[in-house]
């Protein structure tokens, strides 16, 4: 399994005149891919590790979410 970075649901040039297409491919392009191409050299040296701590992470922020929920209601 590897990951992908998603295309943008939206164009490059939507956010002119306030950020320029060539920023957001920029940005996005270079690095947010680089974010997933790291995570998935990372995740080939020791998937174990990675997917432990993708889990811990999203059991965490569900928990937030819970408690977030419980002190609304």
């Amino acid at each position: 399994m590897s990951f992908v970075l998603p295309e943008l649901p939206w164009n490059a040039n939507s956010l002119e005149p306030h950020v320029s297409a060539n920023t957001i491919s920029f940005h996005y392009g270079k690095h947010h891919q680089g974010y997933v191409t790291k995570l998935n050299e990372l995740v080939k040296v020791n998937k174990f590790i990675i997917y432990i701590n993708i889990f811990f992470i999203n059991l965490g922020n569900c928990f937030r979410n819970l408690k977030s929920y419980l002190s609304c209601t």
